[in-house]
């Protein structure tokens, strides 16, 4: 898939809402740090998630520090891929 960071943005708004989802596959997907920026920000207030795979995009260290910030305030995810 090469969803992008405006795919990548619209999984984050639904990740927001999430209920259900637990783990989420979102490698090679030509993310960059704004997409990952985005899916921190939704990280934060996720609670149901426990598993995230941001592998193998383009997500560079500000993307993944904003991604690993968002973990200070979620401490249900257990495994994450960068």
């Amino acid at each position: 898939n090469q969803i992008s960071n405006k795919g990548g943005s619209a999984i984050a708004e639904a990740l927001k809402i999430n209920t259900s989802i637990t783990e989420i596959y979102l490698g090679s997907n030509q993310i960059s740090d704004e997409g990952g920026k985005t899916i921190a920000k939704a990280l934060e207030s996720n609670t149901n998630l426990t598993k995230i795979d941001l592998s193998y995009n383009q997500i560079s260290d500000e993307g993944a520090i904003a991604v690993l910030k968002a973990l200070e305030s979620n401490t249900n995810i257990i495994e994450i891929y960068l």
